[in-house]
Formats: structure tokens, C-alpha cells, sequence
């Protein structure tokens, strides 16, 4: 009697959480619509034949990264497989994106999760960063061929290097390494908040030259408190130094301020525990500064099912988090104020001005694959336009875009893939198909290729148009969940047909002005 009575109880369970993911489901897919949207172009989808196939054994992350491997100015897109499945590396060509990995030697099948792409020796040929089981692997690009070598073993046990992060700390001219490490998936243990066992430690690397590191985590103290999704660095405050983000699962968000001479310390934050997963980063109120997106496991399941083994007095933040950077390090709290509340489980998000009308826009990935109700009804990926509503900024979904992306959405990746000066998007998917989308905005815009080096790392570009001052671009890697976005710079224009400078200021302050650029072109960056 006791067995049925118990069987019962987890029947009702079931039913009252499937209720639960139905009405938030019904409520989410019309959620937050403006009212009035200006008309878009819908993107095109090409095809992308490439479908992650999940290992039961590893976490279902792949990793993505964009890369121009024969420094011919046209990206390739490189998407990581999971245990036993080949990696591929995509090119654009008549209409469609084609594999050639394996002639560029990146066909591999070991358990890749994050990458990152830059010139890591000066050489003038971007190579490839790759987190895998075994260790940190640097893929160094000869002529277009890869070749590749572990300069970060995995030796702490049951872990795994996840993400990477990229910035030039000494201003040397080296890229410097941050590894996130996560515990192995044959050890985690869901909502876990509390147990010191089950975290693993990030590790920053001092970039020695010659493929050699130095490990400073202690001398830095950048650890972290928690293991970490996705770790990046960004200038937060426009002195040079790029600060250390880290998103943290079961844990806080930490902020580390660069003091400069391998120096940081940790800002008093405050973001309350929670499940954070993706980074963007984008200066959304155009003021200079750059303002950070962290989604969250959102509102689509119970808290009673994500509290874990948080004490009563633990507070558990389950929306996704807004940051308005004001500049000296502050930073508040405006997720409400730009109407991002009440959303699902997401991960990697974007800041990007999809539609070319002068304001960024935030592009977000959805659903959740051991989440059960997802299994059957999935949350579609968001295509966020920033607009003006009761004179007031938020940030609105526009369906007519045609981004919607009803899979286990990991990232969003922004590259150009037709070179036609407009960003293309790709939504990188966990045991499913990536998609690849074509920009067909009609909207004016200006396009900046910057060289993928540790020089430009750090450094910020605007323009100044007759409307007054754009949004600020910082040129960051590591940006999304496990992914790199392109290094190319995007400005839309809207209907404006002229432009009155580009000013570019590296970490170091040096500036370069570009006066009247031409509007629908490229400027290639030295």
C-alpha cells in the first residue's frame, strides 16, 4: 500500500510540474511583444550539415569558434563534437557552408567542449584554442594546416577544461590563457551549492612564449568559488586592463578588477546564487562603458526542484541578470527596467545589432536537455530588438526576424559568412543541428575587420555619425557559452547615409581616427 501510495505521489508530482512548464510555456511565447515593432528583414537559413551527437558519458556541450584560417579575410566556422565524433570546420562557398576539416587536419574525436581563436605566435596566421578531455590543446596554424600539441594537461581528478578565456595581462604582446574547469559529469551532482568537494578550480596561464605558460591562479587570486560555465575578460572600466568575468554554476557571479602588474581583486557584487551560464557583453546605452547579460535557468521549472542543498537562509536568484555598468566599477541591476524577467532556461547569449538600426540587440539560447518537459516542447532561442516603448528601452522578441530555434540551443555565434558586410548567425545546438542564418537586412551599416591578435585586445572603437555618438565596440574573445565570436566589428547605420569618423583607442591608449568612411563598406584594421 505504501509503494502505490508513493508511486501516486510522484505521478501527481509529474503533473503538477508538467501544469507548471505548460502555463509558463503559454505565458512565455507571448511574453513582452512591443507593440510597435518597425518592419524587419527575415534571416535566410542555409545549409549546415552538422548535428552534435550528445556521448552518454560527457556533458552535452560543444564548442564553437570563428576563425580565418587562410588569412584570405572570409571566416571559417569551426563546431566541436562531442566523445567519438569528428569536429568540423565549415567554409562558406556557393551558397551553403562545406566541411574541410579534414584537410586542414581538425578532424578529431576527442570530447571537445569550448575554443577560441587567435594568433597565439605572431605569425600572421590564426591558430585554434581547444578545451578537451585531455587537457588544453593549442592548434597552430601553418599555411592553413593544423597542427596541435596539450599545453595544459587535465590533472585534477574527475575534471575537465571548459571554456577559455583570452587578454594580453603583462602587454607583452601574448595572449594569456584563463581555463575554467568544471567537475566530470560521472561526478556532478545537480544543485549543488554547498559541498567544497565538488568544486574545481579555474587556472590563469602567463603566456611565456614558444607554446609555454606559467600557472599565476595563486599570485592573482582568480581561482573562483564555484565551477564555472563560462569565464571572459572585458575592460569594464576603460583604463587598459581587462577585468576577469566569471559566470559560476551554484555559485555567485564574480567580477575580478585588473589593478594592472598581474594584480586583480574580486568587486563585492553581489548577483545572489545561481545557475549562470552565458556571457554577453555589450555597451547598450551607448555611454562608453560595456554593460554584461548572464542568463540563468530562468523561471520554466519549480524552485523547489533547484534548491538543492541551499541552506534556508541561502537566497537562490533564478531570472536571468542585466548589469548597468556606470563606470568606477559600478555596476546595477536592470533586468526588470529593459523587461528580461520571467524568461526560461538558457545558456550562451550575444549582443549584436542584428537588424542594422543603430541599437544593439541580444540574441539568447534556450531549453535545458535533462529538463524532462523539454524533451517534448522546447523553448524557441530569442531574438531580442532593442527598442523604445512607453519611453523606456527593453529588450523585445521579433518573430519576423525568422531566428526562432526550437532545438537544445547552446550559443549564438555572429560571423559574416557571405562577406557582404552584415552579421550572419549560426545558433550552435547540444545533440542537435546548428543552423546557419543569413543577414538580410536592408539597413545601411559599416563593417571593421580587426586582425585576431593579442595587440587589439581590449581595445574599443565608435563611430560618429550626424545622429551623435553609436553604441562602443570592445574587441573581446571568449563571448557566448564555449564559444568565440568573429573579431570583425559591425555598426549599424539605420537609414543614416554617412558617416563623420571611426575612432579606434587601444588597451594601451593609442588612437587611430578614420574620417568619413564610406557607409556599406569594410575598413581593414592594421
Amino acid at each position: 500500500m505504501k509503494k502505490i501510495l508513493s508511486i501516486l505521489l510522484v505521478l501527481i508530482a509529474l503533473v503538477l510540474i508538467g501544469l507548471n512548464y505548460l502555463d509558463f510555456f503559454s505565458s512565455e511565447e507571448n511574453i513582452r511583444q512591443a507593440k510597435n515593432i518597425p518592419a524587419v528583414e527575415k534571416f535566410k537559413e542555409i545549409q549546415l550539415d552538422f548535428v552534435h551527437s550528445a556521448h552518454p558519458e560527457r556533458f552535452p556541450f560543444s564548442g564553437a569558434a570563428v576563425i580565418d584560417v587562410d588569412a584570405n579575410g572570409t571566416m571559417e566556422v569551426f563546431l566541436s563534437g562531442s566523445q567519438d565524433q569528428s569536429n568540423g570546420l565549415f567554409e562558406y562557398k556557393n551558397g551553403a557552408l562545406v566541411d574541410i576539416s579534414q584537410s586542414v587536419g581538425l578532424a578529431h574525436t576527442e570530447a571537445t567542449y569550448g575554443a577560441a581563436a587567435l594568433d597565439m605566435d605572431n605569425d600572421h596566421d590564426t591558430d585554434l584554442l581547444l578545451a578537451q578531455d585531455s587537457g588544453v590543446w593549442l592548434y597552430s596554424n601553418n599555411n592553413g594546416h593544423f597542427s596541435g600539441q596539450n599545453i595544459y594537461p587535465t590533472t585534477v581528478s574527475n575534471s575537465f577544461p571548459l571554456t577559455i578565456g583570452l587578454a594580453d595581462l603583462n602587454h607583452d604582446g601574448l595572449a594569456d590563457l584563463y581555463i575554467s574547469n568544471f567537475v566530470s559529469a560521472n561526478k556532478f551532482a545537480p544543485s549543488t551549492f554547498n559541498d567544497p568537494n565538488h568544486i574545481r578550480y579555474n587556472v590563469m596561464l602567463l603566456n611565456k612564449g614558444d607554446a609555454l605558460f606559467e600557472d599565476i591562479t595563486d599570485q592573482t587570486g582568480t581561482a573562483g568559488v564555484q565551477n564555472t560555465f563560462h569565464a571572459a575578460f572585458v575592460d569594464l572600466d576603460n583604463n587598459g586592463e581587462q577585468d576577469l568575468i566569471l559566470a559560476n554554476n551554484t555559485g555567485p557571479v564574480e567580477i575580478f578588477k585588473n589593478k594592472g602588474n598581474l594584480k586583480f581583486e574580486p568587486l563585492d557584487l553581489k548577483s545572489g546564487l545561481g545557475y549562470w551560464m552565458g556571457l554577453a557583453v555589450g555597451d547598450i546605452d551607448k555611454d562608453g562603458d560595456q554593460d554584461l547579460f548572464f542568463s540563468n535557468i530562468g523561471s520554466s521549472i519549480p524552485t523547489a526542484l533547484v534548491r538543492g542543498d541551499l541552506r534556508d537562509e541561502q537566497d537562490l536568484k533564478l531570472d536571468w541578470l542585466l548589469l548597468e555598468n556606470s563606470g568606477n566599477n559600478q555596476l546595477s541591476d536592470i533586468t526588470a527596467s529593459y523587461e528580461l524577467t520571467d524568461y526560461g532556461f538558457a545558456w550562451g547569449a550575444v549582443f549584436e545589432d542584428i537588424n542594422l538600426d543603430g541599437e544593439l540587440d541580444l540574441l539568447v539560447a534556450q531549453n535545458y536537455i535533462n529538463w524532462p518537459p523539454h524533451k517534448t516542447k522546447k523553448l524557441a532561442g530569442k531574438a531580442f530588438t532593442q527598442l523604445s516603448e512607453n519611453d523606456s528601452n527593453g529588450f523585445y522578441q521579433v518573430d519576423a526576424l525568422g531566428l526562432d530555434n526550437p532545438y537544445y540551443g547552446q550559443t549564438p555565434l555572429i560571423v559574416d559568412l557571405n562577406t557582404d558586410g552584415k552579421p550572419d548567425l549560426i545558433w550552435l545546438n547540444m545533440n542537435g543541428p546548428a543552423r546557419a542564418f543569413i543577414n538580410q537586412s536592408q539597413n545601411n551599416y559599416l563593417k571593421v575587420s580587426v586582425p585576431d591578435t593579442a595587440q587589439y585586445l581590449g581595445a574599443t572603437l565608435f563611430l560618429e555619425t550626424s545622429s551623435g555618438r553609436s553604441y562602443s565596440k570592445q574587441i573581446m574573445a571568449n563571448i557566448g557559452f564555449a564559444s568565440d565570436q568573429t573579431p570583425n566589428v559591425f555598426f549599424g547605420l539605420g537609414k543614416l547615409d554617412s558617416i563623420i569618423s571611426l575612432t579606434v583607442t587601444m588597451a594601451n591608449g593609442e588612437q587611430q581616427t578614420i574620417t568619413n568612411p564610406a557607409i556599406n563598406s569594410t575598413i581593414a584594421l592594421n
